[in-house]
């Protein structure tokens, strides 16, 4: 039987809340009232349990998205009545592969489970993407951009390195110096959002992200974003 994932009531007046970590993925096993996913507001994160056991079998809204209060961000397969989830068999055996090369800095990058299936099913590694998720980890929402997807398809079809294909589209690093001064003059310029994050409601900078891509489409909105709060903060 399939059963709704809904964001649930957050708070009085909250209508949009921002989808955290999924702590369960799509075929996952969960018990009742196990969390499985973190729901992010302006005024607390909440957990939302799973209604019964069963399996996870489709997620329809990735961390960092936005939802509203009542939305179906996913749903559960339960499990048979009297039936315990099963936890997931272990793979059969594989043939021996060739020892993997040491790690680098690179394969180091912590990756979120989402953002790590959609890498894998694009044959793109970790490295590619720049991370924003929390800790510095990589989210599904650093390379599901317009943008991003010209990078890695380019990568994939013509074998060169992310760096070179980046170099190739004359797209530029920014500097933290030109980050901060963007993000005052978003800040000059926004004062509601201003005072929306002073008031605590951090995801009104969100607001300053379309800003600033206007102004410099090769900025990195997580990076844009964090720099703004930060600044706000300091004020």
């Amino acid at each position: 039987m399939a059963l709704e994932l809904k964001v649930p009531e957050v708070g009085e007046s909250i209508t949009e809340v921002m989808i955290g970590i999924w702590k369960k993925q799509e075929g996952d096993a969960v018990a009742t009232d196990e969390s499985v996913v973190e729901i992010e507001s302006d005024k607390a994160t909440v957990e939302l349990p799973a209604p019964g056991g069963g399996t996870i079998s489709k997620i329809l809204k990735g961390s960092g998205e936005r939802a509203t209060v009542g939305e179906v961000i996913g749903y559960m397969e339960l499990a048979s009545a009297g039936a315990a989830p099963a936890p997931t068999a272990a793979p059969a055996a594989a043939p021996p592969t060739p020892a993997a090369p040491p790690p680098t800095a690179a394969s180091a990058v912590r990756v979120m489970p989402a953002a790590a299936r959609v890498l894998g099913e694009a044959g793109v590694a970790a490295a590619a993407a720049v991370a924003t998720g929390p800790g510095g980890r990589i989210t599904k929402a650093d390379f599901d951009t317009s943008r991003g997807r010209e990078i890695f398809a380019e990568v994939l079809a013509s074998g060169r390195s992310v760096e070179e294909v980046v170099a190739s589209m004359g797209i530029a690093a920014v500097s933290d110096d030109e980050l901060i001064a963007l993000c005052k003059e978003l800040i000059a310029a926004n004062p509601k959002i201003v005072a929306d994050v002073q008031g605590g409601k951090q995801q009104a900078a969100a607001g300053l992200i379309g800003q600033a891509k206007k102004k410099n489409p090769n900025v990195n909105p997580g990076k844009i974003r964090q720099t703004c709060i930060e600044l706000i903060r300091a004020m």
